[in-house]
């Protein structure tokens, strides 16, 4: 199989692609309950891409990437709730973070967690 990236070929194998794009292994991760969990990276990026492809990381999850300072909650499109968002979406416009509570109640515990934490870290909470 091509990769899309680099035309580079992996002769099929998924798994050699994706280990060597998305680095699947190797994510460090702290459970705080038996539905909650904080994944640590080291870039915004990786954590995006990560949401996206491992099945370890569940909606609502805390995403923590303390080199760029930002915090952020797992999703399809996950989501700063710090103002340092990276490569993380920010609170679209208009939007309030009782929104996001309403749309999708996996989010609840993993943001009032994600929001103490940027608190007692003292980094800028984005609006909402």
């Amino acid at each position: 199989m091509p990769n899309p990236l680099d035309g580079e070929s992996y002769e099929g194998d998924i798994n050699a692609w994706k280990a060597d794009n998305f680095e699947l292994d190797g994510v460090k991760t702290k459970a705080l309950s038996d539905t909650l969990n904080i994944h640590y990276f080291t870039s915004s990026g990786r954590a995006y891409n990560e949401c996206q492809c491992n099945e370890a990381i569940k909606t609502g999850d805390i995403l923590m990437i303390s080199d760029e300072k930002v915090i952020g909650l797992a999703d399809a499109w996950p989501v700063a709730v710090t103002k340092a968002h990276g490569d993380l979406h920010d609170l679209a416009e208009g939007s309030t973070w009782d929104d996001i509570r309403e749309y999708d109640a996996k989010v609840v515990n993993g943001l009032a967690v994600a929001t103490m934490m940027a608190e007692l870290l003292e980094w800028e909470l984005a609006r909402g």
